[in-house]
Formats: structure tokens, C-alpha cells, sequence
């Protein structure tokens, strides 16, 4: 049982029931089901949430609609991140983004889908985020960590591709690529 010192907050009552079953939730035009918990008042039958009670219906409703569509889940994008070495600033300066959306995708906040395309790149290829790493690059992390990256980069496409020739052609094409911008 909940706790009874929780009242309704329309017309103050403690005659209060904690109920849970299932809530549809639409998210961008999906109708997502998930358990839902809240308060009904039985005296006036108005319902209310407890927000401090840890029920967050709509993060839940969030995970079930990545999972439906593909998407990277709010940890993923954080261990992504966390794979490249590089703080939530960095990655968002590197990919042109605004602090504020990359610390709310990784606290949960759904992200769209062209933002999903390219994080799923950056984790799928290393290839990717060494294109990244152009010429302004060291200006935003400072060359050694720039030069750290780079190098974690270049070893994970070497431990990929299991080839030295084949790993050192995809960075000469990579480098001619980004040096032609």
C-alpha cells in the first residue's frame, strides 16, 4: 500500500485508492500501452499522479517505441559515447549538435530519427566518427585528445577489418575524402 498521508488534489479528501493497469500513451502517432500508476479519489473520482513515486509511464512508453522503430535506447547512446572516450560537449560539438539534445537523449528524451541514423552509424562503424574528425576537430578537443580519439578510431577499424593493408587503404580513402571538403 501506498502511502496514506497522499490526498486528492481536488477536493482534499483522504478516502484515496493507488491504482495501476494498463495506459495508452501516443507518441509521434503510435499508440504505445504501458502500465500506468496513479492516484483515484474516491469521493470525487478525479485521478492524480504522484510524481515523486518512480512511475514513469511515458520513459517506459519512450523504450517500448525505440525498441519498435529501431532506435538506440538513452544507455546505448551513452555507452556509445563512452566508447569514443569523449564527454557529452565533445560529442556534441563533433556532430554539430547543441549540448542541451545529445544530455537529453542520453536522460531519456526521445530523439528523432535523423539523430538516431547518425548515432547508430557512430556505433555500428568507427569509420564514422574518424570522417568526423576533420581539420576543426583539434580545435574543439585540444590536440592530444584529439590525437587519443583519432588513435581509438584507428584501432578499432584495424581490430574490425583484421587487416593491416585493407585498414590503412580505408584510411587513405577516408583522409583523401575529408581532405577534399
Amino acid at each position: 500500500m501506498k502511502d496514506k498521508t497522499e490526498f486528492c488534489v481536488e477536493c482534499g479528501s483522504y478516502n484515496i485508492e493507488y491504482v495501476t493497469g494498463p495506459e495508452v500513451v501516443k507518441v509521434r502517432g503510435d499508440e504505445i500501452t504501458v502500465n500506468a500508476s496513479y492516484w483515484v479519489c474516491k469521493d470525487c473520482n478525479v485521478e492524480f499522479e504522484n510524481l515523486c513515486d518512480g512511475n514513469d509511464y511515458l520513459a517506459e512508453a519512450y523504450k517500448i517505441y525505440r525498441k519498435k522503430h529501431n532506435m538506440l535506447q538513452p544507455e546505448e547512446i551513452k555507452a556509445l559515447r563512452l566508447k569514443y572516450d569523449l564527454t557529452q560537449v565533445e560529442l556534441a560539438q563533433i556532430l554539430g549538435w547543441g549540448l542541451a539534445t545529445l544530455s537529453r537523449y542520453e536522460k531519456g528524451s526521445l530523439q528523432d530519427f535523423a539523430h538516431d541514423k547518425i548515432l547508430k552509424l557512430l556505433k555500428k562503424e568507427p569509420i564514422t566518427l574518424l570522417q568526423l574528425l576533420s581539420n576543426d576537430v583539434p580545435d574543439i578537443l585540444g590536440k592530444t585528445k584529439y590525437e587519443k580519439v583519432k588513435s581509438l578510431c584507428e584501432n578499432m577499424i584495424r581490430i574490425k577489418y583484421k587487416c593491416n593493408d585493407c585498414y590503412q587503404s580505408i584510411l587513405d580513402s577516408i583522409n583523401s575524402e575529408v581532405y577534399a571538403i
